[in-house]
């Protein structure tokens, strides 16, 4: 058989999908069991009574399907819903999917959907998408929540509480321990009044080193308000406790540890959805996904029955223990094991409660659900999943995202995947978010992140696609507002190979690492401390994090592939000579990184894998569990976390003390286990493998911008082919175990040895430049009848403005701030500014004082924190701003604002807006502004708004006062007292310098042609005010000279132009072998020679076959598009200086990196020998 199925490997959604790839004879009865999940992790599996493929006997083996495979095998992007919805516009977005190769998609209500979330106009939009989908053949599936985290059934706005489980049982509160100590020199009578009511009270004698010795713990019982105790003698620890209401990550309220609480979340959301759309589920709608990156809590995690239960499964009291959560023991071992027991005990509830209830209701109602966590680091798995592999295992298939460059590292992949393989699921990855947010978008950033995602073991990838791409969220975008969109497919069917060839045969990766999840339990205690600094440990878990996490980048960039083993899979592993058995995987070498504790269970395995004949590595200290057993140990020094920061903008490099101490480590396992190839010459490149009966086949990976030659050694001599995902083709690389490997920049392909129909010879080409075509003489056409430009020059010598209505913000205002916001009610409190305005009035802020301050900031946003000097841990309340508005007549206006995240405005003493809510994302540009009606006095008016704060980005907010038709009033005066003005209002008139673009004839104004003098680079024109609008040039086709379009007033062009010009070639040059290379090229082309199409490309190299196709004269026409970027280049930042590793102070400094862009050169004519 050309392709090999194993009737385990397969779940539900793969079997089916293989199943397409066959012919219609081929598929015999498929026959789907759902067996029914035990204790440890549920498993859907398919058994496929009797699938004979026909097929490789009919020739339609793996290199056919591998050329054009099943939809099934295509991304699923997040198809993000943050605009007017209609029922039109959905089918038409599915319709330009489908043309793109995309043929599923999941919906992901978002900020800025029109109808609101969950209202009944919602739902009928939602049933028109489907019952689209299904006339289209697309498969529609969705998110489970607005926004994230999950579990709410959020309200885009309203209040206080925007959780409707929240608004119906307010019991359902997530809760935490809140705790304060005392310490006390006994013996003598103490007693104290707390502040804050306590509900218990836990006393316990420290040593010197400020331990506690736990036989001394006891609960203390109050007497009324006041706590008396007769202290014994010693030093020490009174600590009280109370429950107060908890937010854990990104505004998680509710509390997840109850399932009552979720079962409640399940109605109003999935039983809406099984009671409108039942044919649907299953079919059209086959997955749902929880992108959750919520919490179970917030320290100290609590939920109503929390003390009953452990003392149930534990056999002891919680509560007089707590203080062990913190502090150390004497003996160490009682601490550690208390917070095992307790984190334990949380994971427990978390996935019974969450994510496993929510994936049992999916199975039941025939559909496939996973919970996606923040994965990225120990830290934060342990503070806010828990045991992060038990939730991997509740679901039907294993998600997670890759932001930025985090794809081209296995840290964020390889726990995930190894759960996918163990469990017979797919990997599915939130693949490459914001991918060029500091730049550009284009297909060859893309790829370079997917080959990765892709080389790590993803079966499905989640790019981000926009509704609306006005309402630009998390920029870049994949979608319809990237003008290369239309060559999206080149990139859609690449993908589509590949997730093809990762489901196929078996995963081969012979070495395994330890997670040490009971080590990160036992050392928890700076998890739980009041301040704390989040990602460094500050014990023992550094270095366990340092090695971990070290390991796991050597051993993929010097050649191996691996799993990891946590607990529940070691002591579940089959025990086979010499090997570790998990489903189809197999391991002759596990590594375990330093370590104190281990599960017994596994380490029971451990010693029965030793016996058999196993190796395993162990890194400096490990549990006593292990002393004496026949391992290779391996000594390792104290180091600087290197672990301690997330970077998601470069590849982490494991520092050089710490590589130093793992080349033992790693030449010991090169001389057991070498890689599968092993090479010779080269390096940045990477390799993944995977095996059926009748084929073997490495995904091969250059990760870097250059090209690249790598002479390798594989683990067989044969008849080795490289298979091009791009196209699809496949060639010879010849026989034998050396190879010579030739990669382009970011490029990656299959190496491929197998029993059917050989490919004939890869070419190997000596290249001669036969004609480099001029730079200058070329004519252009813009694909846009006019180019806006968004920034001009004020003359005599001013800096260029930025035509555009957000920059008339009002920038004088005075502030005040900022007061208590509390749980949401500080923005429904009346504090003192609402009952009046007193320029010297001082109040009790959330801080300490607070009284009003005038400022004028440089730009139109107001971030409070920044124009009044704050520090930021003294920043996040309420605030309010103050300003009076002199109107020279009465007048109907409008008040427009934008804000993050919640405003009230009132105009005159009276409320004219009041929006609270929580967004995700926010940009303070109109397309995202509020807007209220107001009547303007003549004279003076008073303007008051109040800000609530921001929860991602900071709190900011824009204000603009406009005529009934949007443009913004001139002959205003914002004022810091009520003085009539003496002189004109309005501005004067001005002359304004523009650059004018490349491709236009002419300048659009007032309604009027300004024609463009042939050669000028530059207009002025007299205007009576700046504009609120860019200024429009006309275009047609002119003559050009190769150059940037980032070096000229092309630079804010997002869009498409077509280049043309001619060439003459001798008559000898027509019987050669050519190639067309149109150097650099910013970011996509499609080429025609004298009127033939030669194709497109969407990455480097930029090279197309013309032999045969040129003549004595040739015409060329080449179509460019470039990116989104240029035009996003303008305004204020959109993402805040500093995050995501930027630091651009406007986003015109982004202009600099939009390279290449456009047509660059040069082009060539090359001859290929």
């Amino acid at each position: 058989m050309a392709i090999a199925l194993s009737s385990q490997r397969r779940a539900f959604w793969r079997a089916r999908a293989k199943t397409a790839s066959c012919p219609p004879q081929a598929r015999a009865k498929l026959r789907i069991e759902i067996i029914a999940r035990d204790s440890m992790s549920a498993l859907l599996r398919v058994t496929v009574a009797k699938l004979w493929l026909l097929a490789a006997l009919q020739g339609a083996g793996l290199e056919q399907a591998f050329r054009d495979p099943p939809r099934e095998y295509s991304l699923m992007p997040y198809w993000y819903w943050n605009g007017r919805i209609t029922a039109e516009q959905t089918r038409r977005q599915m319709r330009e999917m489908i043309a793109q190769g995309v043929f599923q998609a999941v919906v992901f209500p978002w900020d800025g959907i029109e109808p609101s979330y969950l209202s009944e106009p919602y739902w009928a939009q939602v049933s028109a998408a489907l019952e689209a989908a299904r006339e289209l053949g697309f498969t529609l599936n969705f998110a489970d929540e607005l926004n994230w985290p999950s579990a709410h059934a959020w309200r885009p706005q309203g209040g206080p509480e925007l959780s409707r489980v929240l608004e119906l049982r307010p019991d359902f509160r997530m809760r935490r321990l809140d705790s304060d100590e005392h310490l006390v020199e006994g013996p003598r009578r103490w007693c104290v009044a707390p502040g804050t009511p306590a509900w218990f009270a836990v006393a316990g004698r420290v040593d010197d080193g400020a331990r506690i010795e736990p036989e001394s713990l006891h609960l203390l019982a109050p007497r009324g308000k006041r706590w008396c105790w007769e202290a014994p003698p010693g030093r020490w620890v009174v600590t009280f406790y109370r429950l107060v209401p908890a937010t854990g990550a990104h505004n998680t309220r509710v509390d997840l540890l109850n399932p009552e609480a979720v079962r409640l979340y399940l109605d109003l959301v999935y039983e809406e959805f099984a009671r409108r759309f039942p044919d649907h589920l299953g079919r059209t709608l086959k997955l749902t996904i929880a992108d959750h990156e919520g919490a179970y809590g917030s320290p100290i995690a609590w939920t109503p029955r929390l003390f009953d239960e452990f003392e149930r499964r534990y056999g002891y009291d919680l509560r007089p223990r707590l203080p062990l959560l913190t502090r150390e023991s004497r003996p160490p071992a009682v601490a550690r094991k208390l917070r095992t027991d307790y984190l334990e005990l949380l994971s427990d509830l978390y996935a019974r409660a969450f994510t496993e209830q929510v994936a049992a209701w999916c199975r039941r109602h025939g559909l496939r659900h996973a919970t996606s966590l923040y994965e990225e680091q120990l830290w934060i798995q342990v503070s806010q999943a828990g045991d992060m592999f038990r939730h991997w295992r509740a679901g039907d298939f294993v998600m997670i995202d890759a932001l930025l460059e985090r794809a081209r590292m296995p840290l964020d992949f390889k726990e995930a995947v190894s759960v996918a393989h163990f469990e017979n699921v797919p990997l599915v990855v939130e693949n490459q978010g914001l991918q060029g947010h500091d730049s550009f978008l284009s297909p060859e950033k893309m790829r370079l992140g997917t080959n990765m995602a892709l080389l790590w073991g993803a079966n499905l990838l989640v790019p981000y696609f926009d509704y609306d791409p006005e309402k630009i969220t998390w920029p870049p975008q994949w979608f319809r507002g990237q003008p290369f969109w239309r060559y999206f497919r080149r990139y859609a069917d690449y993908v589509r190979r590949v997730q093809f060839m990762n489901a196929q045969g078996l995963h081969l990766a012979p070495v395994a690492i330890y997670y040490p999840l009971e080590t990160a339990f036992a050392h928890s205690a700076p998890l739980f401390a009041r301040q704390k600094r989040e990602l460094y440990w500050g014990n023992f878990m550094d270095q366990v994090q340092n090695y971990y996490s070290a390991l796991q980048l050597e051993l993929a960039r010097q050649g191996w592939d691996y799993h990891v083993l946590d607990r529940y899979y070691l002591a579940r592993a089959q025990i086979v000579p010499g090997k570790l058995k998990l489903g189809e995987e197999e391991f002759r070498v596990l590594i375990l990184p330093p370590m104190t504790e281990i599960d017994q269970a596994a380490a029971a395995r451990l010693r029965a894998f030793i016996a058999a004949g196993g190796i395993v590595f162990a890194l400096g200290t490990q549990p006593e569990a292990l002393s004496g057993l026949r391992m290779s140990r391996f000594p390792v020094r104290e180091h600087k976390p290197f672990m301690d920061r997330l970077d998601y903008v470069h590849p982490t490099r494991v520092p050089d003390g710490i590589r130093a101490d793992l080349k033992p480590v790693l030449d010991a396992l090169r001389a057991i286990e070498p890689p599968a190839i092993q090479v010779i010459e080269g390096e940045g490149v990477y390799f993944s493998r995977r095996r059926s009966e009748q084929a073997e086949w490495f995904w091969v990976v250059n990760d870097g911008p250059d090209e690249r030659v790598a002479r390798v050694r594989m683990p067989a001599a044969a008849r080795w082919e490289k298979w091009d995902a791009e196209t699809g083709a496949r060639c010879s690389l010849g026989e034998g175990r050396e190879l010579t490997l030739r990669f382009g920049p970011w490029d990656a392909f299959f190496l491929v040895r197998h029993a059917g129909t050989p490919a004939g010879p890869c070419a190997v080409n000596r290249e001669t430049t036969l004609l480099q075509l001029p730079h200058t003489g070329w004519r252009l056409r813009l694909e846009t009848d006019k180019v806006l430009v968004p920034y001009a020059a004020a003359e005599p010598g001013g800096e260029p403005v930025w035509l555009a209505p957000e920059r008339l913000g009002i920038r004088g205002w005075w502030l005040i701030g900022p007061f208590p916001y509390g749980d949401h009610e500080g923005f429904f409190r009346r504090f003192p500014p609402e009952r009046g305005f007193h320029r010297t009035g001082r109040y009790r802020g959330a801080y300490g004082p607070v009284q009003w301050n005038w400022i004028e900031s440089p730009g139109y946003r107001i971030v409070p924190r920044e124009v009044l000097g704050l520090p930021g841990d003294r920043s996040f309340g309420v605030y309010y701003g103050y300003v009076s508005v002199y109107s020279p007549i009465e007048r109907r206006a409008r008040l427009v604002v934008a804000f993050a995240d919640s405003l009230r405005a009132w105009w005159n003493g009276k409320e004219v807006l009041s929006i609270h809510r929580h967004p995700k994302w926010l940009l303070l540009r109109d397309c995202w502004a509020e807007t209220a009606a107001i009547q303007m006095r003549r004279g003076w008016n008073r303007l008051l708004v109040k800000l609530g704060p921001s929860l991602m980005v900071p709190t900011a907010f824009s204000v603009r006062l406009t005529d009934e038709s949007g443009s913004t009033l001139r002959d205003l005066v914002f004022a810091r007292e009520k003085r009539k003005p003496t002189g004109p209002i309005a501005g004067q008139p001005t002359r304004l310098r523009i650059e004018v673009p490349p491709g236009t004839v002419a300048l659009e104004q007032d309604a009027r042609r300004v024609p463009v003098p042939m050669g000028a680079s530059t207009l002025t024109i007299e205007v009576d005010h700046i504009p609120e609008k860019p200024l429009a040039f006309l275009t047609a086709e002119t003559q050009c000279t190769l150059a940037s379009w980032s070096d000229s007033a092309l630079r804010h062009y997002s869009g498409a132009a077509v280049y043309e010009t001619e060439f003459e070639l001798p008559q000898p040059a027509l019987r050669r072998r050519l190639a067309l290379d149109l150097g650099d090229v910013g970011v996509a082309a499609e080429v025609w020679l004298n009127g033939q199409p030669l194709g497109v490309r969407i990455w480097r190299p930029f090279r197309f076959d013309i032999t045969g196709l040129v003549e004595p004269r040739n015409r060329l026409r080449v179509r460019v598009a470039n990116s989104d970027a240029g035009w996003q280049a303008q305004g204020d930042t959109i993402y805040p200086r500093g995050s995501w590793g930027l630091d651009f102070s406007s986003e015109r400094d982004r202009l600099l990196r939009l390279r290449p862009n456009g047509l660059e050169g040069p082009v060539r004519i090359i001859a290929l020998e």
